[in-house]
């Protein structure tokens, strides 16, 4: 984030005149079995009538994996169209003092922005790396899901599993109805367990639970 935190995506999105207010959304962290989590989650949402959107990272094969409604990509009009749309938008951010937007969070811009346009109902999103600076963690989720959490990324978010967990664990919120988690690691539980509390949400864990 450079110093900045999420300030600068907070002032992109603006400019853009906040499309992650216009949706609901579940929000997905950990270090394995993200995208899997989330293309599996999107699927049954679809099934069960919703208007669904897609942000995974990184994409496979194509850009446009990130931004998807009702289980396709986004088309190439349209992508051209928001990245139109986007760059008047990080022009104007870029002029701020707080370093340049960076492709990350250029690319999430453009996936809240389709959704917005496409009306989705709620959108499953995937972090890119961490959580608390992560450029997805502007939304107010409904749901956050945390997969297993082991070491990633340490020269960014920690060299001990729990500052690593400590990171994941910043998409969970007060907006949140319940933290869902997969079987973890007992200190990387506890590091979930005190956040969710902190927030005044409960945790269901694979194994226990359900």
């Amino acid at each position: 984030p450079g110093g900045t935190g999420l300030k600068r995506m907070e002032l992109l999105l603006n400019e853009l005149d906040n499309p992650q207010d216009f949706f609901q959304s579940v929000h997905i962290a950990g270090t394995s079995g993200k995208g899997s989590t989330s293309y599996m989650l999107e699927s049954i949402l679809r099934e069960a009538g919703y208007t669904t959107g897609l942000h995974i990272s990184p994409h496979v094969v194509s850009i446009k994996e990130r931004m998807q409604v009702g289980g396709a990509l986004v088309g190439d009009t349209e992508f051209v169209h928001l990245t139109s749309q986007v760059k008047d938008a990080i022009e104007k951010v870029n002029g701020l003092g707080l370093g340049n937007v960076t492709y990350f969070e250029a690319v999430v811009a453009m996936s809240f922005e389709y959704f917005r346009q496409k009306g989705v109902d709620i959108a499953v999103i995937e972090t890119g790396m961490g959580g608390t600076f992560d450029g997805t963690n502007v939304i107010q989720s409904l749901i956050s899901i945390m997969t297993p959490i082991s070491f990633d990324h340490i020269e960014i978010l920690g060299h001990t599993l729990a500052e690593i967990a400590d990171q994941k664990a910043g998409i969970i919120k007060e907006t949140n109805r319940v933290v869902i988690s997969a079987r973890q690691d007992a200190e990387v539980f506890d590091v979930l367990k005190k956040r969710a509390r902190e927030k005044g949400t409960i945790i269901l864990t694979e194994g226990e639970h359900f």
